[in-house]
Protein backbone atom coordinates (compact mmCIF):
# COMPACT_ATOMS: atom_id res chain seq x y z
CA UNK A 1 0.00 0.00 0.00
CA UNK A 2 1.22 3.77 -0.81
CA UNK A 3 0.36 6.58 1.39
CA UNK A 4 1.89 9.91 3.63
CA UNK A 5 3.32 7.99 6.69
CA UNK A 6 1.93 10.26 9.32
CA UNK A 7 1.38 9.68 12.50
CA UNK A 8 -2.45 9.39 12.19
CA UNK A 9 -1.81 6.63 10.16
CA UNK A 10 0.69 4.50 12.17
CA UNK A 11 -1.94 4.84 15.00
CA UNK A 12 -4.49 3.70 12.66
CA UNK A 13 -2.64 0.52 11.68
CA UNK A 14 -3.53 -2.39 13.05
CA UNK A 15 -2.09 -5.79 12.66
CA UNK A 16 -3.05 -8.21 9.62
CA UNK A 17 -2.70 -11.96 9.65
CA UNK A 18 0.10 -11.09 6.87
CA UNK A 19 3.05 -8.69 6.89
CA UNK A 20 2.09 -5.55 5.83
CA UNK A 21 3.80 -2.51 3.57
CA UNK A 22 3.43 0.85 3.35
CA UNK A 23 5.45 2.25 1.37
CA UNK A 24 5.75 6.19 1.54
CA UNK A 25 4.61 9.07 -0.96
CA UNK A 26 6.68 11.53 -0.05
CA UNK A 27 10.26 9.72 0.23
CA UNK A 28 11.16 6.93 -1.95
CA UNK A 29 12.36 4.19 -0.39
CA UNK A 30 10.89 4.77 2.83
CA UNK A 31 8.66 1.91 4.60
CA UNK A 32 7.00 1.15 7.54
CA UNK A 33 6.14 -2.86 8.10
CA UNK A 34 3.48 -3.52 10.12
CA UNK A 35 4.05 -7.17 11.20
CA UNK A 36 1.45 -10.11 12.51
CA UNK A 37 2.29 -9.14 16.06
CA UNK A 38 1.17 -5.91 15.59
CA UNK A 39 5.11 -4.60 15.56
CA UNK A 40 5.91 -1.25 13.24
CA UNK A 41 9.24 -0.88 11.60
CA UNK A 42 10.59 1.46 9.65
CA UNK A 43 13.02 0.97 6.65
CA UNK A 44 15.17 2.46 3.93
CA UNK A 45 14.84 0.35 1.05
CA UNK A 46 17.14 0.89 -1.78
CA UNK A 47 18.82 -1.04 -4.68
CA UNK A 48 22.24 -2.47 -5.39
CA UNK A 49 24.20 -1.84 -8.73
CA UNK A 50 23.28 -5.15 -9.30
CA UNK A 51 19.67 -4.56 -8.81
CA UNK A 52 18.90 -6.27 -6.11
CA UNK A 53 17.20 -4.65 -3.39
CA UNK A 54 18.79 -3.93 0.45
CA UNK A 55 17.15 -2.46 3.41
CA UNK A 56 18.47 -0.65 6.73
CA UNK A 57 16.43 -0.93 9.39
CA UNK A 58 15.79 2.64 11.33
CA UNK A 59 14.11 2.22 14.06
CA UNK A 60 10.67 0.95 15.80
CA UNK A 61 6.90 3.23 15.33
CA UNK A 62 7.26 3.26 19.12
CA UNK A 63 10.43 4.93 19.65
CA UNK A 64 10.72 7.11 16.38
CA UNK A 65 7.90 9.56 14.92
CA UNK A 66 7.62 9.41 11.15
CA UNK A 67 8.97 12.47 10.92
CA UNK A 68 11.81 11.47 12.82
CA UNK A 69 12.49 8.20 10.50
CA UNK A 70 11.71 9.84 7.51
CA UNK A 71 14.94 12.38 8.15
CA UNK A 72 17.12 9.17 9.05
CA UNK A 73 15.72 7.92 5.59
CA UNK A 74 16.72 11.02 3.55
CA UNK A 75 19.71 10.52 5.48
CA UNK A 76 20.48 6.65 4.61
CA UNK A 77 19.45 6.83 0.88
CA UNK A 78 21.60 10.12 0.48
CA UNK A 79 24.63 8.41 1.86
CA UNK A 80 24.14 5.38 -0.47
CA UNK A 81 23.48 7.51 -3.44
CA UNK A 82 26.78 9.01 -2.75
CA UNK A 83 28.35 5.73 -2.49
CA UNK A 84 28.93 5.61 1.06
CA UNK A 85 29.04 3.20 3.17
CA UNK A 86 25.78 2.40 5.73
CA UNK A 87 25.95 4.26 8.99
CA UNK A 88 27.39 1.96 12.03
CA UNK A 89 25.03 -0.11 13.82
CA UNK A 90 22.31 -0.75 11.21
CA UNK A 91 20.57 -3.86 10.09
CA UNK A 92 20.80 -4.62 6.47
CA UNK A 93 19.12 -7.46 4.13
CA UNK A 94 21.42 -8.95 1.76
CA UNK A 95 19.68 -11.57 -0.51
CA UNK A 96 16.76 -12.21 2.28
CA UNK A 97 19.66 -12.55 5.12
CA UNK A 98 19.43 -9.83 7.83
CA UNK A 99 22.98 -8.70 8.93
CA UNK A 100 23.81 -6.46 11.97
CA UNK A 101 26.71 -3.72 10.56
CA UNK A 102 28.87 -2.84 13.18
CA UNK A 103 31.17 0.07 12.86
CA UNK A 104 33.80 -1.66 12.01
CA UNK A 105 32.45 -3.80 9.36
CA UNK A 106 31.65 -1.47 5.57
CA UNK A 107 29.34 -2.60 2.72
CA UNK A 108 31.06 -3.26 -0.46
CA UNK A 109 29.02 -4.11 -3.73
CA UNK A 110 26.47 -6.04 -2.11
CA UNK A 111 28.99 -8.14 0.86
CA UNK A 112 29.95 -7.31 3.88
CA UNK A 113 34.02 -6.73 3.66
CA UNK A 114 34.78 -8.21 6.89
CA UNK A 115 34.31 -12.31 7.35
CA UNK A 116 33.63 -11.53 10.78
CA UNK A 117 30.11 -11.27 10.48
CA UNK A 118 27.10 -13.59 10.66
CA UNK A 119 23.83 -13.65 10.18
CA UNK A 120 21.98 -11.84 13.05
CA UNK A 121 18.93 -13.92 14.35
Amino acid sequence: MKAKITSRLVKSLRAFQKSCEVADTEVAGFILRVQPSGTMIYYASYRLEDRRRNRVRLGSARVLSPLQARGKAKEVLAEKLQGGTIPPSQVVYLEGIRWEVSSEETMVRGSLSTGRAVPAH
